[in-house]
């Protein structure tokens, strides 16, 4: 008979955060790559040769760094603005479900007030960091919204895999198999039990 030893799996934001920017470096780093599209500094970068010509697509002759070209050149969408939203974002869902500012109902006003702002405040530092790069003059403005909508989906869509709904009177920041689960967010299982932790998530 299979002796099974109990195993502790633990369920807590930062697997969020590392699942989101995860998706989110797989799916920057492909558009950069299939896009090739050029940073609105490209030409201060590149330095190109006088008199040479310079088709929409084709090699370019450049006098500049050989990374800092090929960095210009992969400038959709914002890495800056995506890794911003998918790990700020992160933040706030999670504070908004600890805190249970988004459930109708809950608390008084003045309570519920701050309960907004502390979680909504991650998403505004998170909008303030990828704004950086318009004022750096490194990426277009479609860059950047770009790279927050990707950031901001994948961290939502991460959060929603451990966690309820911001809006569910069941919420507690607890992750979805609260009944299963030990201190801290911990599921309790044993090896070769994975039928049991399916059915918990």
């Amino acid at each position: 008979m299979r002796r099974r030893w109990p195993v502790k799996i633990p369920l807590n934001p930062y697997h969020g955060t590392s699942l989101s920017i995860a998706f989110t470096t797989i799916t920057v780093a492909t558009l950069k790559i299939w896009t090739g599209a050029l940073s609105p500094d490209f030409l201060a970068v590149c330095q190109p040769i006088a008199n040479a010509t310079m088709p929409r697509f084709g090699d370019y002759i450049c006098r500049g760094n050989a990374a800092e070209v090929r960095e210009a050149r992969m400038s959709f969408p914002s890495s800056r603005a995506a890794y911003a939203a998918a790990g700020l974002a992160m933040a706030s869902l999670y504070l908004g479900g600890r805190s249970r500012a988004w459930v109708v109902g809950d608390m008084g006003g003045g309570s519920r007030a701050w309960a907004v702002v502390i979680s909504v405040a991650p998403v505004v530092g998170a909008i303030f960091v990828a704004t950086t790069a318009l004022v750096d003059n490194v990426h277009h403005t479609e860059d950047i919204l770009a790279g927050l909508l990707i950031g901001l989906s994948f961290s939502y869509l991460a959060y929603r895999f451990y966690y309820r709904s911001l809006f569910d009177a069941r919420s507690t920041g607890a992750p979805k198999c609260s009944p299963e689960c030990g201190e801290n967010g911990a599921l309790n299982v044993r090896e070769g039990d994975l039928e049991t932790f399916v059915e918990a998530i």
